[in-house]
């Protein structure tokens, strides 16, 4: 199972995107059963495919998630404490709903991976974790910069992306 964020569902409805190949493959190689969007996520992406691609795109795109395609999930009252934890806990890096309810549904549902194309921030390493949040022992996902598994308690993309991406290249040289 996959979390997916919006990055994942604009790259994969715009063609033009630097991503969207991957992140196209990625969704086409799972069930649907194995693709969780957390709610927040389908507005966010449909308002950003709105914006960007056109009313038809978007249209697309939630005649999509009616018919099924990923499997949404609601958040519960502990999910937004969690965000809320988090939001405040990474107040520095601008975490947002959004971000935040991804890593939390994620870590309710156990689910280690999350799909994300999510560049942002982290350039000079993890902050220290404060109030109960903890980085992940990091290991590299099917694709460095659209999956990313976590273990332990999850921990911002970006750090993940660049940790897995940095070991590739280390086994690569060996």
């Amino acid at each position: 199972m996959i979390v997916i964020d919006t990055g994942v569902l604009y790259a994969a409805a715009d063609s033009r995107d630097h991503d969207h190949d991957a992140c196209a493959a990625l969704l086409d190689a799972r069930p649907t059963a194995e693709l969780i969007v957390p709610a927040p996520v389908v507005t966010e992406s449909a308002l950003l495919i709105r914006s960007r691609l056109g009313d038809r795109t978007e249209q697309a795109f939630v005649a999509s998630v009616a018919a099924g395609d990923f499997t949404i999930e609601d958040l519960t009252e502990v999910d937004y404490q969690r965000c809320a934890v988090l939001l405040a806990a990474y107040e520095d890096l601008h975490l947002g709903l959004v971000d935040a309810s991804v890593v939390a549904v994620s870590e309710r549902l156990h689910i280690s991976t999350i799909g994300t194309t999510n560049h942002r921030g982290l350039q000079g390493g993890p902050p220290s974790p404060r109030r109960g949040v903890h980085p992940p022992a990091v290991t590299a996902g099917p694709k460095e910069r659209v999956a990313t598994t976590y273990g332990g308690a999850m921990r911002l993309e970006l750090w993940a992306q660049l940790q897995a991406r940095d070991h590739l290249r280390s086994l690569r040289k060996r």
